[in-house]
């Protein structure tokens, strides 16, 4: 009897080990790599070309992900010049990254090694590779001085358009961690180059001797740097 009662406590006491390790390596694997997600990047909302921006993300692999970003330039003026200087807004902002995720979660004390192998706490660090290309229309009013010969000259106001495309490639370094449910939160910052190209439309007045206003440029060509941070609501379908 009491050989029995042993017998069965063991077993009992072993089964429960085993849910125990179970139970926490499945609370542990929770914050992984989504398979299929949809974000959307509220920060994407802010600064002088303010844009709905959405993204849809899917894996590749075990950590390896690619996320497709389009954001649609909205017309809103910003600051108290944006009416003279950057109206009518329109374009679009749009991006490809390919994003490697460490192998588990970790504490954010511990971001420092992500690659190391440290206890799972809840953030999911990641780098990527980001190329992105934007293409941003607006209108500006200045004033110009014109020569008319013989020592003629006169002035004239117009309203011109101008496309600025940007195409650039920049380094990510951030975490994903759960929020609530299927709904992430994702925090990234952003550093590398872009090439920026500003040109104005036949509207602008041709051989001015001055133009008047903000300095501005409305005709440019050249590599800069770019620096972003960022975050997003991600919502994991699978």
């Amino acid at each position: 009897m009491i050989r029995s009662f042993s017998v069965t406590v063991l077993i009992l006491l072993s089964f429960h080990l085993k849910a125990q390790n179970y139970y926490q390596l499945e609370i542990d694997s929770q914050l992984v790599a989504p398979k299929l997600a949809l974000k959307f990047e509220p920060t994407q909302l802010a600064w002088r070309f303010p844009a709905v921006s959405v993204a849809i993300e899917h894996r590749l692999g075990n950590n390896f992900s690619i996320e497709y970003k389009y954001g649609s330039i909205l017309a809103w003026d910003v600051f108290e010049d944006d009416i003279t200087y950057f109206a009518d807004k329109s374009g679009f902002k749009s991006a490809i990254t390919l994003k490697l995720y460490a192998s588990e979660s970790k504490s954010l004390s511990g971001l420092r090694g992500w690659l190391n192998s440290n206890e799972a706490t809840g953030v999911l660090p990641f780098m990527g590779l980001e190329l992105l290309y934007n293409e941003i229309n607006y209108d500006r009013t200045r004033v110009f001085r014109l020569d008319c010969g013989s020592g003629c000259e006169y002035f004239e106001k117009a309203t011109y358009g101008i496309t600025r495309q940007e195409l650039g490639v920049r380094w990510n370094l951030g975490f994903l961690t759960n929020l609530v449910g299927p709904l992430d939160f994702e925090l990234q910052g952003a550093i590398g180059f872009i090439n920026q190209d500003f040109t104005p439309d036949s509207r602008r007045p041709q051989n001015f001797d001055r133009m008047y206003g903000r300095d501005y440029d409305d005709e440019f060509q050249g590599i800069v740097p770019s620096l972003n941070l960022s975050f997003k609501l991600m919502y994991s379908i699978k």
